[in-house]
């Protein structure tokens, strides 16, 4: 078996007790393994008492019972009781692994750090361009081995995939909103005529489009996608901004934070000037906050590494680019709610520090969304069905609806 990870992967660790906002809070159920209820039936004294009466079932699997959004071994120092007590090899996979996520492609893993976690989402949204580069080692595991694995296609699948991400790190490299966005749109662009010849098993169309965006690197996209940009006709920017946000409210809810935070971009985006100026505003704060620009292209490289490899088992590669533009432009969304708000938090830092605003949004929508299954399912469905997230209207609204396709 081969490990792929981004090379900044191996810079994490957990910060324990100095997390300002630590996995053991926040409302999760903490899914429980078999092998590690049976120890924690069978462990003595007043630790095992405390596990004990906090194991509960649901739907036939075993979860830790939270009391007011805090798992019950967090105790006031901010540690784990059991890790104190019993050592980290006493912890759950869930709890050991997070905020860890692996994927398996016959020979292959493929292993990263989420957002949920405020020291992963400084390493992802800090780290140098070069240091999100996928880097390969060996492991000591069997092959994966799924019927629905195809070599082909995942051979396909990561081609593209690489094309794609090295035209994000060019945007992280060059800077700008702009270019990011440019980025987006042609990767939207690109997967949508491949997914037609993937569609209709034409794989040598296929084969013909790849290799041509990997030999210049995803310029000819970019080219494709300039010569098909109209100005607007109408600016129908309040009603779409508002049509995303309703996809997230939709959702399942894990807590008031989240709650708070859809009533306020409901309220900000519906009112003026976000209403009427929408494309003024989005430039004015993109002025302001060029250095963010970074960081929305590593989030966006982030979310590509993460999801667009699972195209290999749903053959779905436009939809993981419309999810990677959609949760761009969203979290672009919260930061510009924060700019508006006086008393929000702040949207911009020192150099090499996470802004407030961006660390909290990140990590909020991360608990919210992506480690919520039945939200992502929901997210993959809309993405299909909503006309807000069709191919043309995403490509709209990273231009801030003042262009389209033509």
């Amino acid at each position: 078996m081969k490990l792929v990870t981004p090379s900044y992967y191996k810079t994490f660790h957990c910060t324990a007790d100095a997390c300002r906002d630590n996995c053991c809070r926040g409302g999760w159920l903490v899914g429980i393994d078999e092998q590690t209820e049976e120890r924690y039936r069978k462990m003595p004294g007043a630790l095992g008492q405390k596990l004990r009466a906090a194991l509960f079932k649901q739907d036939g699997e075993t979860f830790l019972k939270h009391a007011d959004e805090d798992c019950p071994m967090l105790e006031a120092d901010g540690l784990c009781a059991v890790v104190k007590e019993a050592g980290p090899e006493a912890l759950g996979v869930v709890c050991d692994q997070f905020p860890r996520f692996s994927e398996y492609f016959g020979e292959r893993k493929e292993t990263g750090v989420g957002l949920a976690c405020e020291e992963a989402a400084r390493i992802v949204l800090t780290s140098a361009p070069e240091e999100a580069r996928l880097t390969e080692s060996g492991l000591a595991e069997e092959p994966y081995e799924d019927d629905e694995y195809e070599k082909a296609w995942d051979d396909r699948v990561r081609c593209v995939r690489a094309v794609f991400d090295g035209m994000l790190e060019h945007a992280d490299t060059s800077g700008g909103f702009n270019r990011l966005f440019e980025a987006l749109q042609a990767m939207l662009l690109s997967a949508a005529d491949l997914q037609m010849d993937a569609n209709k098993n034409d794989f040598a169309a296929f084969d013909r489009k790849a290799q041509a965006l990997a030999a210049d690197g995803g310029e000819c996209a970019v080219r494709a996608l300039a010569g098909r940009l109209r100005p607007c006709v109408t600016n129908a920017a309040a009603s779409r901004n508002q049509a995303y946000i309703g996809l997230f409210t939709d959702l399942e809810s894990i807590g008031k934070a989240w709650d708070e935070e859809l009533s306020r971009l409901r309220s900000v985006y519906g009112t003026e000037p976000f209403v009427s100026h929408f494309p003024q505003r989005a430039a004015g704060f993109e002025a302001e906050h060029e250095d963010l620009s970074h960081a929305l292209a590593r989030y966006a490289r982030y979310l590509h590494f993460r999801y667009f490899g699972k195209a290999v088992y749903d053959h779905d590669i436009l939809g993981k680019c419309k999810q990677t533009a959609l949760f761009t432009l969203m979290l672009e969304m919260m930061l510009m709610a924060d700019w508006k708000d006086e008393n929000g938090p702040k949207t911009q830092a020192e150099p090499g520090q996470i802004p407030e605003s961006l660390a909290a949004s990140v990590h909020l929508f991360s608990r919210q969304v992506e480690y919520d299954e039945e939200n992502m399912e929901q997210i993959a469905e809309d993405l299909t069905f909503e006309r807000c997230v069709r191919t043309d209207e995403l490509i709209c609204a990273l231009s801030h609806y003042t262009k389209q396709i033509g």
